[in-house]
């Protein structure tokens, strides 16, 4: 297992070692100061692990290739047609990434011992990635190098909703500040929506549908096949509650996940981090 791995899976386990072993009996039996429910907004910025992204890549290997389109006789005399010159082959990115992207979600939380609790909360992200591909151009002897690649645009984009049952223990640091620890699992329904090329002004679409040996003319069915599937992961983190009121509450933090993302041939365990505000209601169906 690397030692990356290792760590963040010792870390979590250390932190609920903490948290569900060495509480105060007294402390147990204390009434929590905000009872029953409490609901909030989150707003989050996530960078998540690039390493996923490469399925976009349109790397031979990937159920979305290159291949179907620029190895197809069809679209390559469109292609040719277009660029001017023949090619010899092509090659694809290695090394693609996610842009950082806003994600929204709904919180609760039930405080049922005094600091501590559970909470469940479900987030929806929309991923990008960019990158470009090289196509190894047919051209006459003497020309340079660098001229016989040309660089040609490839993209994908998903869309992620994650759902995340979780344990918080919360350290009052001042009257109106409260230091929020929590860990937890989560799901992750990640569906992909696009993964596309641009060759000159002509755009190609490399999402598996379906076997079209005739490219654009083929008479076969397009399918609009799910790419995706459900992904598993678990997480740790903090941040400080700010309490404004008895009612309301503005919490900033972090959470690190070490998380698994359904596409195929990308599904290793990865590290991602998740910066967030949440905006939390308490103690929402009290009339006090």
């Amino acid at each position: 297992m690397p030692v990356t791995k290792r760590l963040t899976l010792l870390f979590i386990a250390s932190l609920l070692s903490c948290l569900a072993f060495s509480q105060d009996n007294n402390l147990k039996k204390e009434k929590p100061e905000r009872p029953g429910w409490s609901f909030g907004l989150n707003l989050g910025l996530t960078s998540p692990s690039g390493y996923p992204a490469n399925f976009y890549n349109g790397a031979t290997g990937n159920e979305n290739n290159l291949d179907r389109i620029l190895g197809n006789k069809y679209y390559k005399e469109q292609i040719v047609s277009k660029i001017g010159y023949n090619y010899l082959g092509w090659e694809a990115p290695s090394d693609m990434g996610y842009k950082a992207a806003m994600s929204v979600g709904l919180y609760t939380r039930y405080e049922f011992l005094k600091h501590r609790g559970f909470f469940v909360q479900v987030n929806y992200v929309k991923l990008k990635t960019n990158d470009v591909f090289f196509l190894e151009l047919d051209l006459p002897s003497g020309v340079s190098f660098d001229a016989r690649y040309l660089q040609c645009p490839i993209r994908g984009e998903e869309e992620r909703t994650m759902i995340e049952l979780g344990y918080f223990h919360e350290v009052p640091l001042s009257e109106k500040m409260l230091l929020s620890l929590e860990t937890g699992v989560q799901l992750t329904n990640t569906k992909v929506l696009a993964n596309e090329i641009m060759v000159d002004d002509l755009l190609f679409n490399i999402k598996y549908d379906g076997e079209h040996p005739d490219g654009e003319w083929s008479t076969n069915t397009r399918y609009d096949i799910r790419q995706g599937g459900i992904g598993f992961g678990v997480f740790a983190g903090s941040h400080l509650r700010l309490l404004f009121s008895d009612k309301i509450s503005f919490d900033p933090g972090f959470d690190l996940y070490m998380q698994n993302i359904n596409l195929e041939g990308y599904q290793a365990f990865k590290l991602s981090p998740y910066f967030f505000a949440r905006i939390i209601f308490h103690n929402f169906f009290s009339a006090e």
